[in-house]
């Protein structure tokens, strides 16, 4: 018997039960500002044969049982996991939703070629440098770097960060 599996387009808190089978496009460890502790989470953007993305997130005290499984590039099916609104800043996606790992989610590699292995979704740079572009979401861009820009002292949540400003061709 197959295992219906279902689309990140169809994804919602209405329902518990889903199966995806997507592509990691992209991991990374976010860090917790207060404390300086790494890591905070594992963070991941998830692709599915549409090209549609939801963005995953896994707490600190479960990442020790997902992060040597998954592996950008890879295509999993996955399941068991909480359906969760998606907001605040650096949103990894545009979905309404995201995912979060619970300590019964599962993932198990899948040998389907049927996930796209383009996972880029560019946006021109001019359109980033726009005033009245929405930069809570993530973005791949592609351009030249011509330069590194002074550093800057940003605050979230009142802990103080510095950064140095890339400076990218937009003409390119």
């Amino acid at each position: 018997m197959s295992t219906k599996h279902n689309f990140i387009s169809n994804v919602s808190p209405r329902k518990q039960s889903w199966t995806l089978v997507v592509r990691v496009a992209r991991a990374w460890f976010g860090q917790d500002y207060k404390n300086k502790k790494l890591p905070f989470s594992m963070e991941l953007v998830l692709i599915d044969r549409k090209g549609d993305r939801i963005g995953a997130s896994i707490r600190r005290t479960l990442i020790y049982k997902f992060k040597n499984q998954l592996q950008e590039g890879m295509v999993f099916t996955i399941s068991s996991f909480n359906v969760a609104s998606n907001i605040g800043s650096y949103r990894p996606s545009r979905n309404e939703y995201k995912l979060n790992f619970t300590i019964n989610t599962k993932v198990k590699l899948s040998k389907t070629v049927l996930v796209p292995t383009n996972v880029y979704s560019f946006t021109p740079a001019p359109d980033v440098f726009n005033e009245s572009y929405d930069n809570n979401y993530l973005v791949d861009v592609i351009g030249v770097m011509i330069g590194v820009g002074v550093e800057k002292e940003y605050e979230r949540d009142g802990v103080k960060t510095k950064m140095n400003v890339i400076e990218l061709d937009s003409n390119g």
